[in-house]
């Protein structure tokens, strides 16, 4: 599920590929939309509310226009399923699929970069505020964080440390 920016719809989606789009003051569906063929893995709203992006198993990442609830773009972003989809401010998009990638795009769908390799498979992706940074969560249980410039690793976060007495070993 996902809130639009305005706070006007609220996007709900499937494992059958299925999204719907609702009113958020009074529940009513305002528009099913339909085009995956696999489970929606992820939803996530362009800044102005206009756009919805999907990211779906089937590998595919799929932009809704919200006027008449139409499809606008489609792609495909990770050909062995897509994990992931998030909107930066500017209007660039990130995923992460189970080719173990983790990419940017451009407005339009168009490949900007992948990321370094994440190693495990990457879970989720989101960008900083400022979209100089692209992060990611992977199975191995790290956040990594890249340069949305260039690619290039900026850092990393070991969310699952271990033990507390491992951890005081170690130090």
């Amino acid at each position: 599920m996902a809130y639009s920016p305005d706070g006007q719809m609220l996007a709900s989606a499937d494992r059958n590929g299925g999204i719907s789009i609702w009113d958020a003051d009074n529940a009513q569906e305002l528009f099913t939309l339909s085009g995956h063929k696999s489970a929606v893995t992820s939803l996530s709203w362009r800044g102005d509310s206009k756009l919805l992006a999907s990211s779906s198993e089937d590998g595919t990442v799929k932009l809704w226009e919200m006027k008449e609830g139409k499809q606008a773009k489609s792609w495909t972003a990770h050909s062995s399923g897509n994990l992931c989809v998030a909107y930066s401010h500017d209007g660039h998009l990130v995923t992460c699929g189970r080719d173990n990638q983790v990419t940017l795009w451009d407005a339009s769908g168009s490949r900007q970069r992948n990321m370094d390799s994440p190693g495990e498979l990457p879970l989720r992706a989101a960008f900083s505020e400022d979209g100089k940074l692209i992060f990611a969560c992977n199975f191995e249980g790290k956040i990594l964080a890249w340069t949305s410039a260039d690619g290039k690793r900026a850092g990393e976060l070991n969310i699952n440390p271990g033990p507390v007495a491992l951890q005081q070993a170690m130090k």
